[in-house]
């Protein structure tokens, strides 16, 4: 369907070009499709009665765009010649980290082997701006220490837990998750205070779940990180945490 809609924009397009006597040259135009899957659906699509060469990447204005979008192989090609770490930083951090964040208070992976596969993206980042910068790789966590970056995990933490201080200082409107967070009110005087109680969960995917993943991870806080405070404050004395 999709394929029948874009081959009449296609048609219209000559039409329209024909009408007002502009020429087109269908040799100079290509097909690419922009996707993950390993079997996309591919179609024939014609201009001006001559079938369009598919390709499976393209360049403009120096920039290399592959189908399959793979935005740290286009940094790579592309800023070869780049020496400035902040510019390396800057492109990785707008077009790929943020790609690996989108909406990952959902999505948040709870098995290993998948946070590993997304952390080797972020590895794979590290040691190009380590040779970029002729400095030696030690460790994963030194390197992203040195170059200022956070581990992919310690982010998706982060984020979880800026959205419920979203959530519990009605910056969200979102009811329904605001009554999914219970207080703990203990029955006698504790060392150490939880603020929130946690759920039982009977399976892993409850557990992983965004509301009892979040909680835990906030009573795994020190004391002085105020959950009322303002979001400032709240964000710095979270980040400090994750630094040491």
């Amino acid at each position: 369907m999709d394929g029948h809609r874009f081959q009449l924009d296609l048609d219209n397009l000559s039409t329209w070009c024909r009408d007002w006597r502009l020429t087109l040259n269908p040799s100079k135009c290509h097909l690419i499709s922009y996707t993950l899957k390993r079997a996309p659906v591919v179609n024939q699509y014609t201009l001006c009665n001559e079938t369009l060469v598919r390709c499976y990447e393209v360049k403009d204005l120096r920039v290399t765009m592959t189908h399959s979008l793979r935005m740290f192989v286009l940094i790579k090609r592309s800023c070869n010649s780049f020496k400035s770490v902040k510019t390396l930083k800057t492109l990785y951090i707008s077009l790929v980290r943020s790609r690996l964040e989108y909406c990952s208070s959902v999505w948040s992976p709870q098995y290993a082997s998948h946070s590993d596969r997304i952390e080797s993206i972020q590895k794979k980042f590290m040691h190009y701006l380590s040779f970029k910068c002729k400095s030696d790789y030690v460790s994963y966590d030194e390197t992203c220490s040195f170059f200022n970056l956070k581990p992919l995990s310690h982010r998706r933490q982060i984020l979880d837990l800026n959205f419920m201080h979203g959530i519990l200082n009605a910056k969200y409107n979102c009811s329904p998750l605001l009554e999914l967070i219970p207080f703990y009110t203990p029955s006698r005087q504790l060392r150490r205070r939880a603020l929130f109680s946690l759920p039982r969960c009977r399976t892993n995917v409850r557990k992983h779940s965004f509301t009892p993943r979040v909680l835990e991870c906030f009573n795994m806080l020190p004391q002085n990180v105020d959950i009322f405070s303002s979001f400032a404050v709240f964000k710095t004395a979270v980040h400090e945490h994750f630094s040491k």
